[in-house]
């Protein structure tokens, strides 16, 4: 997976909009179809594990508000994620190794130039505050959501569950999006079913900044509604391994995170 800069995450917004990113792909809508209002354009950026700390408080107190003003309409909602600390091992010398991922941020756009132009107006400001929150460097790439079904994305509220999958990218990596949309996540929701799952989302890396490759191909989220039902169903949904090398030969990464933040 390759990093992309401070600088990066900051400029060439403007440009995604010649990514064809927007173009057809495979869909999966159920509740949310009603809803013409959710953005299917994110700005995703990635904080990896072991890499430093991130101070979700201030993301959620100081950065979030700013950046909210900045960007005012052009945006739909920002949404932070982070995962739990480890859990401390009994009895043990060794530390349990920290998430795969600390910290998840979403901003899904509404408008892409006129978020570029606030991007580019307001880059060093942003940067500067961003820099107080965490000093390490992010994945970061534009993602597009191919699939979406149960309650619309207001409707998640902070300290809701998510269960992502991530499928980095790799040279030759094959990831299905058509197989997973329409055969693979039916069942998903199937075994899950509607006591334990608030909503889903699916989405595909479609760049990085300024063109550069997307580091994850491909990530799924499944937004908890009730831990207990859910970890009930993910006895039965242990079954739905065997289907995955019919959409993928990429192994996923899997982490828990909790909404820190919305807005």
């Amino acid at each position: 997976m390759s990093v992309i800069s401070r600088r990066e995450i900051l400029l060439g917004a403007s440009g995604a909009a010649a990514l064809g990113i927007l173009a057809a792909s495979p869909r999966r809508a159920g509740a949310a179809e009603a809803s013409a209002s959710e953005s299917a354009l994110c700005l995703s950026m990635l904080y990896p594990g072991g890499k430093g700390k991130f101070d979700a408080d201030r993301y959620r107190d100081k950065h979030l508000p700013l950046i909210r003003g900045i960007y005012g309409d052009s945006v739909e909602r920002i949404e932070l994620r982070v995962a739990p600390p480890p859990a401390k091992r009994v009895q043990s010398r060794f530390p349990a190794p920290p998430a795969a991922f600390i910290a998840a941020v979403n901003i899904w756009i509404r408008r892409i130039d006129e978020y570029g132009k606030h991007t580019a107006e307001s880059a060093q400001q942003i940067q500067s505050d961003l820099l107080k929150v965490s000093e390490i460097t992010p994945y970061v790439q534009y993602d597009q959501m191919l699939s979406h079904t149960g309650q619309l994305r207001a409707d998640v509220a902070v300290g809701t569950e998510v269960a992502s999958t991530y499928y980095p990218n790799k040279d030759g990596g094959r990831w299905d999006a058509k197989y997973f949309v329409e055969t693979y996540l039916p069942k998903v929701v199937e075994t899950y079913g509607a006591d334990s799952l608030l909503r889903t989302e699916v989405a595909q890396g479609r760049a990085g900044q300024n063109g550069a490759k997307a580091a994850v191909t491909a990530s799924s989220h499944l937004f908890i509604r009730d831990r207990a039902a859910f970890d009930a169903a993910g006895r039965k949904a242990m079954a739905l391994f065997q289907d995955t090398p019919n959409f993928t030969d990429i192994m996923g990464v899997f982490t828990f995170m909790k909404v820190h933040a919305a807005g």
